[in-house]
């Protein structure tokens, strides 16, 4: 996946619950219009997001984290079943953590900042 594959696939996920957050409306309106443009706007997503300090601090964790990367073992690879990664906080409004490739890092909740953990993942 690609640096710009990844920014767009963390920012549709954030966008699910910015209404949730203490954003102002213009910035989550600006990042409605970046995102419909399409892959091409990740550049700017980035750089948007980076402004303001609650998404600048959940990007900087989903796109670097300090975790240890997944390497798969050679051979034919086996698809696991879908898993998703939920917010520990009951009640939680955020919907569950799908990732887009095996290996990918898991971001922290964008309301609580919690470290997602495995649940069942949704039909998709």
């Amino acid at each position: 996946m690609s640096r710009d594959e990844r920014v767009l696939h963390l920012v549709r996920y954030l966008r699910q619950v910015m209404d949730h957050l203490d954003l102002p409306e213009a910035f989550i309106a600006e990042v409605d219009r970046l995102l419909a443009q399409g892959p091409e706007a990740a550049p700017a997503l980035e750089e948007l997001l980076a402004r303001h300090p609650l998404t600048k601090a959940w990007m900087r964790k989903a796109l670097w984290p300090k975790a240890i990367r997944y390497r798969p073992l050679p051979g034919e690879p086996a698809s696991p079943p879908a898993r998703g990664y939920c917010c520990p906080v009951a009640g939680c409004p955020a919907p569950p953590y799908i990732p887009f490739q095996a290996g990918e890092p898991i971001p922290p909740c964008p309301l609580h900042r919690a470290p997602l953990e495995p649940c069942a993942a949704p039909n998709r």
